[in-house]
């Protein structure tokens, strides 16, 4: 096997591997977050009421509450269930009206601590991305093409918002808020305005457009029928 065919089948093999690879990335990194910050402190506070309730030298399982203290696998069994329950509560409790007041509240306030209101808004954005698909809807409107850097080259975005009403006031025609995001990473990008006359609707949605960014162009949506 020579070097371009070595080349050549090595890239195909990464594309192909890479969405599986990435998938199980975030999956590993969401467990170990909700294990390592939840549910092992879990287990712990647990052993801990065990302790406080049978007194000194209790023994659980044939073991003192200090050697389970320390047995990781223990601590994951005896926690983190409870934290995936906890957790399901809080999405029950932030899908509500009243749920969703406090979490803007929380935001508000974290977004003007010292130090946190530096970090938060980037946190935010790439919990954001990992969001379902059905709450992205509501966040952007729709796709669209917009003609960046430079007049022949065009960007994908996201329709945000309607724009500014004092821009569009002055300007004489409405210019929409596009989010345009970075590609292999569409968790961050920037803010672009631009004229609603001037920006390409495109017949996909958002769950189409994002394979597309993160694989740099390499996943293509299918084609629509009401692509003219």
């Amino acid at each position: 096997m020579n070097r371009t065919h070595f080349k050549k089948f090595f890239i195909t093999g990464l594309v192909a591997l890479l969405p599986t690879i990435l998938t199980v990335a975030v999956i590993v990194l969401c467990f170990n977050l909700l294990n390592n910050y939840f549910g092992k402190p879990i287990g712990q506070g647990i052993l801990k009421i065990i302790e406080l309730a049978g007194g000194e030298g209790v023994k659980l399982f044939g073991c003192t509450i200090e050697e389970l203290g320390k047995n990781d696998l223990f601590l994951t069994f005896a926690g983190l269930p409870i934290a995936i329950i906890i957790t399901l509560f809080v999405g029950v409790l932030l899908a509500s009206f009243v749920g969703k007041r406090i979490l803007l509240f929380l935001e508000s306030l974290l977004e003007n601590l010292p130090v946190i209101k530096v970090i938060y808004p980037y946190a935010k954005q790439f919990t954001d991305f990992l969001k379902p698909a059905s709450q992205k809807k509501s966040d952007f409107k729709k796709v669209v093409a917009v003609e960046y850097p430079r007049k022949g080259m065009y960007a994908i975005g996201f329709v945000t918002s309607d724009g500014i009403p004092c821009l569009n006031q002055k300007l004489g025609k409405r210019y929409v808020s596009i989010f345009i995001p970075s590609s292999p990473a569409p968790f961050t990008g920037f803010l672009y305005y631009a004229a609603e006359d001037e920006i390409i609707d495109l017949p996909m949605t958002v769950d189409d457009a994002l394979p597309l960014l993160i694989s740099a162009g390499v996943i293509n949506p299918p084609l629509n029928p009401n692509c003219k």
